[in-house]
């Protein structure tokens, strides 16, 4: 991968670290379909109450997208990303810790600003990392992280859930985070 401006290669570790983070999005989007009972069963709510986590999310992603693109025009593509990142593991966990699903309920709706902002913010990220000839090929890496993050969801996440139990499916996104600030 080389860098547009400079000519130089853009580290691997940085396109690694870079398209984990954006994989984050669709894994956070689909692990937490099994601990919806879990979550359930512990804050006494109804499955339509809980279902709540998940029409939130994808309602914020679609409506915080566009208006976090326009912030990463402003501010830029690295910083809008790191924000971000950051953000997304401090309400991850929060999330985790919820004692309350009202307060559950925020948090993950602060993790999906934070996941919004992450999807134009790599975009560009990406696009200025790899030169014109690389890019097919650095966004397809992306785009397959990204279906692999959507796919393996449900999977990690009973996993995860099994292990931990549901406050797990938040927890790991700490470190994914930490490792993804650090290629940025």
């Amino acid at each position: 991968m080389t860098d547009e401006r400079s000519g130089a290669a853009a580290p691997l570790a940085s396109v690694i670290g870079v398209v984990a983070a954006a994989a984050l999005v669709p894994l956070n989007s689909t692990m937490i379909a099994g601990a919806l009972p879990s979550i359930s069963d512990e804050f006494d709510v109804t499955t339509a109450e809980v279902s709540v986590l998940v029409t939130l999310y994808l309602v914020i992603m679609l409506v915080g997208q566009p208006v976090a693109g326009r912030v990463a025009d402003s501010v830029g593509a690295r910083r809008t990303v790191r924000f971000a990142l950051a953000g997304l593991a401090s309400f991850s966990l929060l999330a985790a810790f919820a004692g309350s699903f009202a307060f559950l309920v925020v948090a993950r709706s602060l993790q999906a600003v934070c996941a919004a902002a992450l999807g134009p913010g790599v975009q560009s990220l990406l696009r200025s990392m790899a030169a014109p000839g690389e890019q097919g090929r650095v966004f397809g890496i992306l785009g397959s992280a990204q279906g692999a993050g959507a796919a393996s969801g449900p999977v990690v996440g009973g996993l995860l859930i099994q292990i931990f139990d549901w406050r797990g499916i938040f927890v790991i996104n700490v470190p994914i985070v930490l490792l993804a600030i650090v290629a940025t």
